[in-house]
């Protein structure tokens, strides 16, 4: 949103009745983080296309290990691209009434952080059998050069995995408790029309 369109809600929100307090809130919350948002979004864009051009690299060296990595590589990145398209193209519904526009905004914003803390979640299985793939690489057709750096590579990705998912979760909880409460704004506001 541009800043223009922040200041036409703060004065929506000066006219909102008591009852919305809950979307107000999540409104207020949702500009403080915009940046965020954006932030994270790019990174997503360069994670995923340096993760194509290293899954690349690995084909073009030719050797067994490095072909089934480098196409093993290049599926992860595409099913976690997958999911975060999934996650953010929810669309909410348009309604004439502002502050009733203002709840469902704010209702979509959660239900679509609940959807990629959701494809986050597959994203990590995604990961997990990256991790395998990885793993029985090592084993099979590696040489003994990788055995040393391919177990501190599953070492490392299984920490970082751990912690997405321990983040995600506690995420999760926290949404799910805005997103009850703001269902609750809206059928108290649908209740008084």
């Amino acid at each position: 949103m541009s800043g223009t369109d922040w200041n036409e809600l703060e004065r929506a929100w000066q006219s909102l009745p008591s009852t919305a307090t809950p979307a107000v809130a999540e409104m207020q919350r949702a500009r403080r983080w915009q940046w965020w948002s954006v932030a994270y979004l790019w990174g997503e864009v360069v994670t995923a296309i340096c993760g194509f051009l290293a899954g690349g690299w690995l084909l073009s060296r030719g050797d067994t290990f490095s072909i089934v990595m480098g196409a093993s590589t290049i599926v992860f990145v595409a099913a976690v691209s997958t999911a975060s398209y999934w996650a953010r193209s929810l669309r909410g519904e348009r309604v004439d009434d502002p502050v009733m526009q203002t709840v469902a905004s704010a209702i979509q914003r959660v239900e679509t952080g609940l959807r990629l803390a959701r494809a986050t979640l597959w994203s990590v299985c995604a990961g997990l059998v990256w991790l395998a793939v990885l793993a029985a690489s090592v084993h099979l057709v590696g040489g003994a050069a990788e055995y040393p750096r391919g177990y501190v590579a599953i070492a490392v990705a299984l920490f970082w995995l751990a912690l997405v998912l321990a983040g995600t979760i506690v995420y999760q909880q926290r949404r799910a408790v805005d997103l009850a409460r703001l269902k609750a704004v809206e059928a108290a506001l649908k209740a008084e029309v």
